[in-house]
């Protein structure tokens, strides 16, 4: 969330706030997977890099992290 944050300035689509909202109070992992998947996908991005360094290698959902 923190990198999606940064990279909108934190000027959130209503889709982005509705899926943060989503995955925040309601611990829902299709929006987590969702906000991964759709705006968080470049493997140059900071979050990629973090689980990349952290080995945190496994897919939960569709393609997340499965590049790295």
């Amino acid at each position: 969330m923190a990198e999606l944050l940064h990279q909108t300035g934190g000027d959130l689509t209503a889709e982005q706030k509705n899926l943060a909202q989503r995955m925040i109070e309601n611990s829902d992992n299709e929006a987590t997977a969702t906000i991964l998947n759709t705006y968080l996908d470049d493997e140059s991005n900071g979050a990629n890099t973090l689980y990349r360094d952290l080995h945190m290698n496994r897919p939960l959902r569709g393609r997340f992290l499965e590049k790295l």
